[in-house]
C-alpha cells in the first residue's frame, strides 16, 4: 500500500469489475468506501458527495456507467445523460472535496474499427461506431482537457 493513498472511493463497487477491485483493494490494505445504485445509473450526486463529505478520500476509481452497446443506439440521449452528466457530476463533487486522483474506466470500443491487433493504448483513438464508446471517448477528452487546465 501507498503511504500517500489510504481510502480509495470505488463508483459501480457491486459491478463486476467494481467489485472484483474492491476485494483486491481491500487485500491490499486499502481503506475502500463504495457506491452503486445497482441501477447502472451515475447522475445524482448526493451518495457522491454525502460519501466525500464523510471520508477522507484519496483517490476516485471511477467504474459507473451504463453500458450496453447495442442498448445505447436505441436510447441514445439516457447514454449521454447517464455517463457524461454523472462523470461531471462526480468530478465537481471531487474538486468540492479536494480529491484530485482519478482512474476512469474507460472502454476498448473508444478505439473504434481498429487497423491493427491487438489493440495497445497507443491505438489511435475514434472513428467510434456507438454511442456508448462516444461517452467514454468524451468523457476521456474532457479529462485531457481538465488536466491541462488544472
Amino acid at each position: 500500500m501507498t503511504g500517500e493513498w489510504r481510502t480509495i472511493f470505488v463508483t459501480g463497487g457491486a459491478g463486476y469489475i467494481g467489485s472484483h477491485c474492491i476485494v483486491e483493494l481491500l487485500e491490499c490494505g486499502y481503506d475502500v468506501v463504495a457506491i452503486d445504485n445497482f441501477a447502472n445509473s451515475v447522475t445524482e450526486t448526493d451518495g457522491e458527495s454525502a460519501a466525500l463529505k464523510r471520508h477522507k478520500i484519496d483517490c476516485v476509481i471511477h467504474f459507473a456507467a451504463i453500458k450496453a452497446v447495442g442498448e445505447s443506439m436505441q436510447v441514445p440521449l439516457h447514454y449521454y445523460r447517464n455517463n457524461i452528466i454523472g462523470a461531471i457530476n462526480l468530478l465537481e463533487v471531487m474538486k468540492a472535496s479536494g480529491c484530485f486522483q482519478l482512474v476512469f474506466s474507460s472502454s476498448c470500443t473508444v478505439y473504434g474499427e481498429p487497423t491493427e491487433l491487438p489493440i495497445t493504448e497507443e491505438h489511435e483513438t475514434g472513428n467510434i461506431t456507438n454511442v456508448y464508446g462516444r461517452t467514454k471517448y468524451f468523457i476521456e477528452e474532457m479529462l485531457k482537457d481538465i488536466s491541462r487546465a488544472e
